[in-house]
């Protein structure tokens, strides 16, 4: 190989050119590989969107399923309440505690001196 700097350079020059000339393509080639690109980005947007739509229905389902419970948890506590509130209407009913055994046991007062306070106010009597 001769060492002469001009013929070197116009080597160097001719294998870049040779390397430019290897990668410019046919139009055909182009297209089909564009294609391909564009087939491929939207199966992928298309693939994206069906796995996001169906996460997303799943959360609905999931949170309508909590929902209901939460829904049947309210409506037995509100049940249990009520049956609560009626028990304790008949035991604070004054025929019930008149009727009770304790009330029969109960001793009257010695001191009849009993004075009660006959004038609404905030203050107690004395």
């Amino acid at each position: 190989m001769p060492k002469d700097p001009y013929y070197q350079n116009r080597l160097k020059k001719s294998r870049k050119e040779t390397k430019r000339r290897k990668k410019v393509r046919r139009l055909s080639e182009e297209i089909q590989t564009t294609t391909r690109l564009l087939i491929i980005t939207i199966g992928i947007l298309l693939f994206a969107s069906t796995v996001s739509f169906l996460y997303i229905s799943s959360l609905k389902a999931a949170k309508g399923y909590y929902l209901q419970q939460l829904q049947q948890e309210y409506e037995d506590l509100s049940s249990d309440n009520r049956e609560l509130s009626s028990d304790l209407q008949d035991i604070q009913a004054i025929t019930q505690i008149e009727d009770s055994d304790s009330i029969d046991n109960m001793a009257e007062p010695e001191d009849l001196n009993i004075s009660y306070v006959s004038e609404p106010s905030d203050l107690a009597s004395r």
